[in-house]
């Protein structure tokens, strides 16, 4: 019995072929018992890639984080990050 106990704690070796979404390739070894849908799974390789605006992305990728002034249609600036779109920024002047 011994001899099977053995065998269960064997890891397997190969390496995991799943995209994650940022596009990059899963670092991790075969994990079916450890986030096999990768869910808790993060991707820390650069993202090469530019939000809208042509800001790098930073690590981890999405959504971007660069901060901006914004002029809003009363002539005010606002501060706020990339990522929020235009439309939902209210002036917050008197």
């Amino acid at each position: 019995m011994k001899c099977f106990e053995d065998v269960a704690k064997v890891k397997c070796k190969a390496k995991c072929s799943i995209r994650l979404q940022c596009g990059h390739a899963c670092e991790k070894f075969c994990h079916v018992e450890d986030d096999p849908k990768h869910v808790l799974s993060k991707c820390w390789k650069p993202c090469g890639k530019s939000c809208s605006r042509e800001h790098p992305c930073a690590d981890p990728c999405p959504p971007c984080d660069e901060v901006l002034d914004v002029t809003l249609p009363c002539g005010h600036l606002v501060r706020t990050f990339c990522h929020v779109e235009e439309d939902v920024l209210e002036c917050e002047a008197k």
